[in-house]
């Protein structure tokens, strides 16, 4: 099977959308970012993403969307990868290796990276190995934090 991977366009819209969406589907996740949001975060004035296609003739088989930072304990900049998505006739045949190489040969060119990061469901043991086997190490000294809603304002109105 031939498969192509490349950076998202502008004119790609549609198809990040479907692997992300489709991504949320198979995890069983909401979905709550508009079309808008997407193509703002990826195509907009400051775009704050960036994300790699693959195609296996027209369709779409598989996507990784990620986003530049820089680690002080590292030394380096590097990227978080939020999705990772391969459609499921594509599984198992070396496409999540080739998606992530493809954003680590991006990250080194664009902002010299020199790591990637990303997060995996506790429970999705198939990704946990898919991970490890690849050399991704579990931090088990972080946890993952986040801070949104009600709590984001207050801390923005305690500024």
């Amino acid at each position: 099977m031939s498969i192509h991977i490349r950076p998202a366009k502008a004119e790609d819209l549609e198809d990040v959308m479907l692997g992300l969406q489709s991504l949320a589907a198979d995890l069983g996740d909401a979905f709550n970012a508009s079309a808008a949001q997407v193509k703002n975060a990826l195509f907009g004035p400051h775009p704050i993403v960036r994300a790699q296609l693959a195609y296996h003739g027209a369709a779409l088989v598989g996507l990784a969307y990620y986003a530049p930072m820089f680690s002080t304990l590292l030394g380096t900049a590097g990227c978080y990868v939020s999705d990772l998505w391969s459609h499921k006739t594509v599984r198992g045949q070396g496409l999540g290796v080739q998606l992530l190489a493809a954003v680590q040969a991006d990250a080194a060119a664009t902002w010299n990276g020199g790591f990637i990061k990303l997060a995996a469901y506790r429970d999705n043991a198939a990704a946990l190995a898919f991970y490890r086997k690849l050399g991704f190490e579990v931090l088990a000294d972080e946890h993952a934090l986040r801070l949104s809603g009600a709590a984001l304002r207050a801390l923005g109105d305690a500024g």
